[in-house]
C-alpha cells in the first residue's frame, strides 16, 4: 500500500492491529527525541530556502491508494535533501514501532475530523444530567488547531472526556484550556460505551472551522485546506490541515500511558467520523469535485492510521436557510451548491463498502446560520456512534 510522503513523515510509528510487538519505553523516548530534532531541522531548511527564494516549485509524485500510476515527479537538489531527512525521520519512527514493550492495555481508537460542525457549537450551559458529566473511562486527545502556512501544531493532552471540547478549546501540550462549547464527542462516546461496554475507548479529535477539502475552494486560502498537496507561497507554505492532523496523531501516539495508570497502552484504530463539506459548497466546480476529493482524503486518513479498510462515517451537510446576512444575494440557501455536495456524500457512502452516512442533520435546529443547536449535536453524536459500531465485528 502506497503511503503519501507526508503520512510517512509524521506517522510511521502508529500502533495498529497485527503490528509486530510493542515498544520499549526508553528506546521509544530516544527514537522520538531524534525524530523531533530531525523535524526541527527539516522545517529550518525549508524556511531558510523559502526566504531566499531557492526552493523551486516542486511537484512530488502523487499516487492514489491501490494504483501504481505516477502523476508527476520533478524535484531539485534542495527539495531532495529535505525529503531524505524526512525519510530518515520516518525510518526512526518505524524502528520505534518494531521495538519490544511489555503487554499493553488495548484501547479502541476513533478519529473525529472536519470543519466547524465537528468543532462543535453546542453550549455547555444547555447540558443537564449525565450529559453534563465526564464520560468515565473514555480518553480524548484533542489536537490544538493550526492555520495553514504555520509550523505544525496538533498539541494536546490525553484526558478523560468532559464538556468543553467545542469551539474555543485550545492546548499548548502542557495544559488544556476548555471552552463553554461542546461537539459530538460527548454523546458519541457515551453511546459507544452503551454499545460496547467491555471495551476501552479512546478518541483523537482534530478539526478546524471553515476548512475545505478542495484546493480550489475560496475557503482554502481563508480558513485552510485538507488537500495534502495544497500549499501557500510563503514560509511554511507546504503546511496545511492534513499536516496538522498528522501532527495530532503523532503527538497522541507518542504517549505510552494514555490513562495514567502506570501501564503501557495500545491504540487500535476502529473508525473515522467526518463532518465537513459546507466550505466546498460555495462553487459549482468545487462541489462537483467533492466525491473524488472526499475519497482521496479518506484514503489518506486511512493510510495514516495504517488500515486501508477502516470504517468511515460521514455526516450529511444541511442548510439552515438563514441567509439574510447576504442581503441582496439572499435566496434561502446558505450553501449555494449544497445539494451537489449532499449527493456526492451519499454516493461516497454507497460505493465505499466500509462507509456510511448519517442523514439526520436536516431535522436539527440552528444557533446561527451555519451551526446546529445543542440538541442537534447530542443527537448527531449518538447517530454517529450507531453508524460506526458494528455489533459482533472484530476489526483486528
Amino acid at each position: 500500500m502506497f503511503v503519501h510522503p507526508r503520512t510517512t513523515q509524521f506517522s510511521n510509528h502508529l500502533d495498529v492491529p497485527n503490528a509486530p510487538g510493542n515498544r520499549d519505553f526508553s528506546w521509544v523516548t530516544l527514537c522520538f527525541a531524534v525524530t523531533l530534532l530531525l523535524t526541527v531541522c527539516i522545517e529550518a531548511v525549508q524556511f531558510a530556502f523559502s526566504r531566499t527564494g531557492q526552493i523551486a516549485d516542486v511537484r512530488v509524485s502523487t499516487f492514489r491508494l491501490h494504483t501504481s500510476s505516477v502523476v508527476s515527479h520533478t524535484a531539485r537538489a534542495t527539495k531532495a535533501t529535505v525529503m531524505k531527512m524526512k525519510s530518515i525521520s520516518g525510518f526512526l519512527v518505524t524502528v520505534c514501532l518494531l521495538s519490544p514493550m511489555s503487554s499493553a492495555k488495548e484501547f479502541k481508537l476513533y478519529y473525529l475530523g472536519g470543519q466547524s460542525n465537528m468543532d462543535g457549537y453546542g453550549y455547555v450551559k444547555d447540558l443537564s444530567g449525565s450529559d453534563a458529566e465526564p464520560v468515565n473511562g473514555v480518553m480524548l486527545f484533542h489536537g490544538n488547531q493550526g492555520p495553514d502556512a504555520h509550523a505544525v501544531d496538533g498539541r494536546g493532552l490525553w484526558t478523560e472526556l468532559k464538556p468543553g471540547n467545542g469551539t474555543g478549546f485550545r492546548s499548548d501540550g502542557i495544559e488544556n484550556t476548555f471552552s463553554n462549547r461542546f461537539g459530538i464527542e460527548l454523546s458519541f462516546a457515551r453511546r459507544l460505551r452503551e454499545l460496547d461496554p467491555t471495551s476501552n475507548i479512546a478518541i483523537v479529535k482534530y478539526s478546524r472551522g471553515g476548512t475545505s477539502i478542495s484546493a480550489n475552494a475560496p475557503a482554502a486560502i481563508t480558513f485552510g485546506c485538507w488537500e495534502p498537496d495544497f500549499h501557500h507561497d510563503k514560509p511554511f507554505g507546504n503546511i496545511n490541515q492534513y499536516d496538522h492532523f498528522l501532527a495530532t496523531l503523532n503527538n497522541a501516539f507518542a504517549v505510552q500511558d494514555i490513562d495514567g495508570d502506570g501501564e503501557a497502552d495500545k491504540l487500535v484504530p476502529q473508525g473515522i467520523v467526518w463532518m465537513q463539506g459546507e466550505s466546498d459548497a460555495s462553487s459549482q466546480q468545487v462541489a462537483e469535485q467533492y466525491e473524488a476529493n472526499l475519497k482521496r482524503l479518506m484514503d489518506m486518513v486511512r493510510a495514516a492510521l495504517r488500515k486501508d479498510d477502516l470504517r468511515v462515517v460521514i455526516g450529511r451537510i444541511s442548510d439552515s436557510g438563514k441567509d439574510g446576512y447576504m442581503n441582496d444575494k439572499a435566496d434561502g440557501k446558505v450553501w449555494e451548491f449544497g445539494d451537489i455536495v449532499r449527493a456526492a456524500q451519499a454516493n461516497f457512502a454507497k460505493t465505499d463498502e466500509n462507509a456510511a452516512m448519517v442523514d439526520s442533520t436536516d431535522s436539527y435546529g440552528y444557533s446561527d446560520p451555519w451551526h446546529y443547536d445543542s440538541a442537534g449535536y447530542l443527537d448527531l453524536g449518538r447517530n454517529f456512534a450507531d453508524a460506526i459500531f458494528i455489533s459482533g465485528s472484530n476489526p483486528e
